[in-house]
């Protein structure tokens, strides 16, 4: 019996000899990181994984999908307000809790935060079954999680009192391990008015906050009344010591017409007065605490979104700028341009007539730039190499999103996860 195994162990061995002098290393490849995406269709809750399309709710009116730092949860609110988590590895979901507004999770962990009026509260998922949530901070305005993960930077409005406005303040909130709060620290007192290039603005309220890559520096946008805040509020940037703050211009209330730069020490923004989106506003670079503008688009242009790529790289989303009238509809529509410097910036896409692309990002991580195409009544969502060179639609029909003079707020229907 031993003699026959060793025979044919020995015919087995000269079979496969020559393969292994052919291939004498097989690799195997690894499976390669993809992009996922969280989106609105038809009013329900998708998620796209890689090439598969997969349908979470069919209860409709559903918006603004949020995924989890670790792509393992996706928060969402369903009739605009009420807080729901899903999580696609167990396909369940839990409800969290109603009248919610400016959900944000935690950088580093599965901790929700979100206002429930003034109130900042902040809910345990770190495991499976949600706890209860707990009171974090009162009379908030906005806030942000900190870098690091243990609380907040927030700020509280201005009020009218009958001496006059109040100023705006910003508050450090900081959380014991339990989520219990630790202590409220006052941090910052925002002037009652700003002044930069002789344009005023009245502070009173605050946008959320977004740190510089060596977190020295924190950007954010003074807000002014109601009425007054639809036409211009002033971008600010302030040191994180606290100990200098600086108007870098006029800008609408729109956080994502802000951001750092990936590493070093520049801030773009989507500058300009007036709410009209579709006039008077460019893209603009700063490196504080110099305040000196370096203006990007071109005379007759407006850019309406934008992405960093690289430090010295930008994708943005460009039209001829035109004025909106009650009775005119949309006569122009982006498209989107790479830029390097202010003498080199290129046409990248060529939507078809009466479609625009929006909204660009690019996933550093997978080298991947992503865009919307839409033309209100169709939507979709398109992908192309780092070269942009092969581009090709990844999510058909996705929901639109309301135009208010231009301005509109894709976060409502689509987040990504790389």
């Amino acid at each position: 019996m031993n003699l026959q195994k060793l025979i044919l162990k020995g015919l087995l061995f000269s079979l496969l000899l020559p393969f292994v002098l052919l291939f004498p290393s097989i690799s195997y490849a690894k499976p390669q990181p993809s992009l996922h995406a969280a989106y609105i269709k038809d009013g329900d809750l998708w998620i796209k994984n890689g090439h598969k399309d997969q349908r979470i709710t069919s209860d409709k009116n559903n918006s603004y999908p949020l995924w989890s730092s670790d792509g393992t949860r996706v928060a969402y609110l369903k009739n605009e307000s009420d807080l729901w988590v899903y999580y696609p590895k167990r396909k369940t979901r839990h409800h969290i809790a109603t009248r919610v507004s400016n959900v944000q999770w935690a950088p580093q962990e599965n901790i929700l935060a979100y206002k429930m009026d003034s109130v900042l509260n902040v809910s345990d998922l770190r495991t499976w079954e949600p706890s209860p949530f707990r009171n974090a901070a009162f009379g908030i305005d906005n806030y942000s999680w900190l870098p690091d993960g243990n609380g907040f930077l927030a700020s509280s409005s201005a009020n009218l009192l009958p001496d006059g406005w109040t100023k705006p303040q910003l508050f450090k909130v900081f959380l014991n391990p339990d989520l219990s709060t630790k202590e409220v620290k006052e941090f910052f007192s925002i002037p009652t008015t700003l002044i930069y290039d002789g344009v005023t603005v009245m502070s009173i309220g605050t946008s959320s906050f977004k740190w510089s890559s060596d977190k020295k520096w924190i950007a954010f946008i003074v807000t002014q009344t109601a009425s007054l805040s639809a036409d211009g509020n002033m971008l600010t940037v302030l040191s994180s010591d606290g100990k200098q703050l600086l108007p870098l211009g006029v800008i609408l209330d729109q956080s994502q017409w802000l951001g750092w730069a990936p590493s070093g020490l520049k801030i773009a923004s989507i500058q300009g007065s007036g709410r009209e989106a579709t006039q008077n506003k460019a893209l603009t670079v700063q490196s504080p605490p110099s305040t000196q503008p370096m203006v990007f688009t071109p005379t007759g242009y407006v850019d309406v979104d934008f992405t960093w790529k690289y430090d010295d790289n930008f994708i943005v989303s460009r039209m001829k700028a035109f004025r909106i009238t009650e009775d005119s509809t949309q006569s122009e529509y982006p498209a989107l341009y790479r830029i390097i410097g202010q003498n080199d910036q290129v046409k990248i896409t060529a939507p078809p007539d009466g479609f625009g692309d929006f909204y660009p990002q690019f996933h550093t991580r997978l080298q991947k730039l992503t865009w919307v195409r839409s033309n209100e009544s169709k939507t979709s969502v398109w992908m192309s190499d780092p070269v942009e060179k092969r581009t090709s639609i990844w999510i058909n029909n996705i929901d639109a999103v309301p135009d208010y003079y231009g301005q509109r707020d894709w976060s409502a229907v689509l987040d990504f996860c790389d």
